[in-house]
């Protein structure tokens, strides 16, 4: 397992399709791995990224009050597998010395892990199957890309009713 760092969210140019970005932690390649994820999933993380509350629990604070009512905690997120465009994930809790994994889709656990701090690790193979690497001709998007990162609304999120 490679740990990983959220890198962003971010909006794919050319689908407009919200993507999460992230980068491992202890490698000297510039490699990310992009996620496309939904609008909802999007809007979540961004909230929690940038400390929004809102007058009624969002899902996934919903899911973690009833993890914490259940008596575990988030240990860590990881990223297991992916199956053409269709990644897998699963969310690893402990209560005392009893474990359990739950099946999630990557963003749930992303939005998850941002709540609470825990660390985001993916699968070597599934890095290697889907990451991009990031060349220094790249440079310029990436800083673009940063700075969008750091300059985001979360309304760029919302969904239209």
């Amino acid at each position: 397992m490679i740990e990983v760092r959220l890198a962003g969210v971010s909006t794919d140019s050319s689908t407009g399709q919200p993507v999460i970005v992230l980068e491992p932690l202890d490698e000297l390649s510039a490699r990310a791995l992009p996620i496309w994820i939904g609008r909802p999933e999007a809007t979540s993380i961004l909230f929690a990224l940038q400390d929004i509350r809102t007058s009624r629990p969002m899902t996934h604070d919903l899911l973690l009050s009833i993890i914490r009512a259940t008596g575990f905690s988030v240990m860590r997120v990881e990223v297991t597998r992916v199956e053409g465009d269709t990644f897998y994930a699963c969310i690893r809790l402990r209560n005392g010395h009893e474990e359990a994994a739950l099946d999630a889709r990557p963003s749930d656990c992303i939005a998850i892990a941002v709540r609470v701090g825990c660390p985001i690790l993916v699968e070597a193979a599934v890095m290697d199957e889907a990451s991009i690497i990031i060349e220094d001709a790249q440079e310029a998007k990436i800083a673009e890309f940063h700075d969008f990162i750091e300059h985001v609304d979360p309304e760029d999120f919302s969904i239209d009713s």
